[in-house]
């Protein structure tokens, strides 16, 4: 999306929906659309995950994942494999349950 940082909304969308005709031309009559800018939210500042910096992972990854009680933690956040992607969110949610169905 970089090249699209200083771009207007109507530039964006002619962007995205020229790609559209590969689906055919009815597919760019697009009915509806909302531009997110996920690079200017205060919380996420343009990414679709929180990825750790350095070190952190190594020291603290144990405690992220040990259940508390009865509720164990799963997400892309925490997979040793593919974080931040859907395949580390399952990877995750299979370990995660791995560990309560080991508990019962």
């Amino acid at each position: 999306m970089r090249r699209l940082d200083d771009a207007s909304e109507e530039e964006i969308f002619a962007a995205v929906t020229e790609d559209f005709v590969y689906f055919g031309p009815k597919a760019r009559e697009v009915q509806s659309w909302v531009l997110q800018r996920w690079d200017n939210e205060e919380f996420s500042r343009g990414g679709h995950t929180g990825l750790f910096p350095p070190n952190v992972w190594t020291q603290f990854g144990p405690a992220l994942t040990k259940p508390v009680g009865g509720v164990y933690f799963a997400g892309t956040e925490v997979s040793s494999y593919w974080a931040g992607f859907m395949e580390g969110a399952v990877i995750a949610g299979e370990a995660a349950a791995k560990q309560a169905l080991e508990s019962l």
